[in-house]
């Protein structure tokens, strides 16, 4: 190996080195975000939570049960298709919660229970078929909602029962062509939904909730519209 081998070989080691020790301090302290890491499993003791773009597809029950004092929590763009029974168990301060662009199909009923302090929620970019209605229901302090990129279909009939606070829903690009009479009610205090990029034929037979305390304005395909 000549000087110039030897250098390159040297310069090469020494950036690895400094990345790994980048993503190890990444992934502790106060604030965590594991960005890019690699990760296949969740670090343990993580006060505040971004873990992202990894290949994370499992969360067994439990696994965040000692994060009581986490508000933030995202773990989009991994490998996630199930949420089962207590995935979130013990988050009682979450208020934040990110699971857009992963591939969850399914939602337990119970997956959310214990978050009840959640006020934002994502799910888009997922493989979800149906309004995950039993799970979110349980959210009582939910206010904004996004369901946007999920082959859907279809609202069924209270769909979104329980969602007494939700101001903001989004449902662009959800394959849209019908909803289902009562399938937005309940929903007294929203103030906002977006319905672009579906296949809904006629604006007027949407059922929207006759009672809302704000004026509701909605999109559908790049058209804005106030209902009264």
């Amino acid at each position: 190996m000549n000087i110039l081998e030897l250098i390159i070989f040297i310069y090469f080691f020494l950036s690895l080195l400094v990345k790994s020790e980048m993503n190890k301090k990444l992934c502790t302290g106060r604030q965590v975000s594991c960005r890019n890491a690699g990760l296949s499993s969740i670090p343990w003791n993580l006060p505040k939570s971004t873990i992202l773009n990894n290949q994370i597809a499992f969360l067994p029950r439990g696994l965040f049960s000692d994060l009581l004092s986490v508000r933030y929590l995202t773990l989009q763009r991994n490998r996630l298709s199930v949420l089962g029974s207590g995935t979130f168990w013990g988050m009682i301060s979450l208020q934040t919660l990110n699971l857009a662009n992963n591939k969850i199909s399914r939602i337990s009923d119970s997956a959310f229970h214990h978050l009840e302090n959640l006020a934002y929620l994502f799910l888009e970019g997922n493989n979800l078929t149906l309004v995950p209605s039993n799970a979110i229901g349980r959210l009582k302090n939910l206010e904004r909602l996004s369901l946007s990129h999920n082959p859907i279909g279809s609202i069924q009939p209270f769909a979104f029962k329980g969602l007494n606070k939700l101001r903001y829903l989004s449902l662009k690009n959800v394959k849209l062509k019908c909803v289902a009479v009562n399938g937005f009610f309940g929903l007294n205090n929203l103030s906002q939904l977006i319905l672009s990029y579906n296949d809904l034929e006629n604006i007027n037979s949407i059922p929207i909730c006759s009672n809302c305390s704000l004026k509701l304005k909605y999109k559908v395909h790049f058209n804005l519209f106030c209902i009264t």
